[in-house]
C-alpha cells in the first residue's frame, strides 16, 4: 500500500491530531486511521468531484476557466486599482498564509479581518491582558483532575478532545483517567457533553454572567441567599463550588456558549476573575477556548502582534494601524472598503444579509478549494490545495502550540498553496 504506516496532521479542527495514519491506492487514500468524522471529510474532499480545479473568472453572470497566471494578474488589477481592499478570512489559513495576508494588507492600507471575531479573538486577547497563559493540552491530561466544558459541546464539535487529551485517558498525576477525573458541564441544554458529565448544570439562556458572578461571591466567602442560581438549583450550584474548591487542578475549556451568549464581554471578563480566584486560593486552574477552525489560534495570535488588536484591523498610509473596531461587525458594516480578498472562508453564508450585499456588490476575489457560495458570487476564484492534505506549512494549536503539516507527499503540487498563491500576488502589486 502505498503511504502504509505514514501520519499527517489532521485540519478538521484546532486539535490539529498528529497521529493520523493513511493508506494509499493508485494515488487516493483508501484508508484513514484516529480520524474523526471532521477530519475524514476534510481529507477526502481532496478527492472528491466538487473540490475546484481551475481558476475561474466571472463574465457576464457566468465563469470562465482561465490560466492562473491570469487569475492572479486580474486580482492584482483588482486590489491595486482598490482604494481600501478588505482581506477577510484566515482561520483556515497557515501562519506563512496569515503573514503574507497581513503584509498584503499594510502595504495597501486594507483592513485585515476575519472569523477570529465571531470565534474567541476578543477571550484569547484578554487572557494574554491579563498574563494568563495556557497549559499545554498534554500537562492537562497529565495534571487535570477537574474538566469543565462551559458552552462548549466537544461530543459534537471537537471529537477526539474527550478521548485524547482531557477526559478518559490516564496521566501521571490521574493514573486512573475517567474513574478519577471530575467531569463538568455548563450549558443551556443538555448536550452530548452534558450527557456524560459528573455535574449538569443546565443554566438559564444568557445566565453566564450570573453563575459567574455567583461562584465568585461564594469563593469570595460571601454566600449566596437564594433558592437557585441561574436556573440551576442550589444544592447543584454548591455542590459544583464544593469540587471547584476540593480539587487541586481544575481545567475549563470555554466556548461560543460562553462568549456568544449576549453578553460576551462581560462573560468573559467574569469568568477569567474566577479563574484568577482559584488560583489565588490556592488552587491550580487554567482556561482554554475551544477554537473552531483549524488556525483560528494563530489568526488571533498574528493579528494581536500586527496591530495589537485581535480583528478588524485597518492599515492607513505606510502600514500604519489607523484604527481598531470595537466590534468587527460594526466596522464590516461601517468601513468603506471596495474590494475584497476571501481566504479560506464563506462569509456570504455566515454573515448578516447586510454585509453579505455589501460584498457581493464589490469585485471579490476568493481562494478556496471548494465552490462556496461566496465564491459563487466572486469575480475571481482561485482553486488552492486542502491545507494539511496538499500543502504544507505550520498551524497553531487551540493550546497555541505551533504545530509542522504534514501532507501527503504524493499530493503536494497539484493546486497552489494559499501562501504560494499570496506570494505571487504580492510580488505583482
Amino acid at each position: 500500500m502505498e503511504g502504509l504506516g505514514q501520519t499527517l496532521v489532521c485540519t478538521g479542527c484546532s486539535l490539529l491530531c498528529d497521529d493520523i495514519e493513511y493508506e494509499m491506492e493508485d494515488g487516493v487514500v483508501s484508508k484513514l486511521y484516529h480520524i474523526c468524522m471532521h477530519g475524514y471529510d476534510k481529507v477526502m474532499f481532496a478527492f472528491s468531484p466538487q473540490r475546484l480545479k481551475a481558476p475561474l473568472l466571472s463574465s457576464n453572470g457566468s465563469f470562465r476557466e482561465v490560466s492562473l497566471d491570469e487569475a492572479i494578474s486580474k486580482a492584482a488589477e483588482v486590489l491595486k486599482s482598490s482604494k481600501k481592499p478588505l482581506l477577510y478570512g484566515w482561520s483556515c489559513a497557515t501562519n506563512e498564509a496569515i503573514d503574507l495576508g497581513l503584509e498584503i494588507a499594510k502595504k495597501l492600507g486594507g483592513i485585515f479581518d476575519g472569523t477570529m471575531w465571531i470565534c474567541h479573538g476578543y477571550s484569547i486577547y484578554l487572557a494574554k491582558k491579563l498574563g494568563m497563559g495556557l497549559p499545554k493540552l498534554e500537562e492537562v491530561l497529565n495534571n487535570a483532575d477537574h474538566v469543565v466544558f462551559w458552552g462548549a459541546n466537544p461530543g459534537d464539535n471537537h471529537l477526539r478532545h474527550m478521548s485524547r487529551y482531557a477526559v478518559f485517558p490516564r496521566g501521571e498525576r490521574v493514573p486512573r483517567g475517567i474513574e478519577t477525573r471530575m467531569l463538568s458541564a455548563v450549558d443551556i441544554r443538555m448536550t452530548s457533553t452534558v450527557k456524560v458529565a459528573m455535574n449538569k448544570l443546565l443554566i438559564n439562556p444568557g445566565g453566564d454572567a450570573e453563575l459567574l458572578s455567583a461562584l465568585i461571591s461564594e469563593l469570595e466567602g460571601k454566600p449566596i441567599q437564594r433558592e437557585e442560581v441561574a436556573g440551576i438549583p442550589l444544592k447543584t450550584f454548591l455542590e459544583f463550588v464544593d469540587v471547584l474548591k476540593q480539587r487541586p487542578y481544575t481545567a475549563i475549556f470555554y466556548g461560543l456558549g460562553l462568549t456568544h451568549s449576549g453578553k460576551g464581554k462581560e462573560n468573559v471578563e467574569l469568568f477569567y476573575r474566577l479563574v484568577q480566584l482559584l488560583n489565588q486560593n490556592g488552587k491550580s486552574c487554567i482556561a482554554m477556548p475551544m477554537a473552531g477552525h483549524y488556525n483560528m489560534v494563530g489568526a488571533v495570535i498574528k493579528s494581536l502582534d500586527a496591530g495589537g488588536g485581535p480583528f478588524a484591523i485597518d492599515f492607513g498610509e505606510g502600514g500604519e494601524v489607523a484604527r481598531r473596531g470595537e466590534s468587527a461587525l460594526d466596522a464590516l458594516l461601517s468601513w468603506e472598503y471596495d474590494s475584497a480578498l476571501i481566504v479560506g472562508s464563506d462569509p456570504l453564508s455566515s454573515l448578516p444579509s447586510e454585509i453579505a450585499q455589501r460584498i457581493r456588490s464589490i469585485p471579490t476575489i476568493v481562494l478556496d478549494y471548494r465552490l462556496s457560495l461566496t465564491a459563487k458570487h466572486a469575480d475571481i476564484v482561485i482553486p488552492v490545495a486542502v491545507p494539511g492534505v496538499e500543502s504544507g506549512g505550520h498551524a497553531t494549536r487551540m493550546d497555541e502550540e505551533v504545530v509542522t503539516l504534514s501532507p501527503i507527499g504524493g499530493l503536494v503540487g497539484r493546486f497552489p498553496s494559499d501562501e504560494e498563491v499570496l506570494d505571487k500576488l504580492l510580488k505583482q502589486l
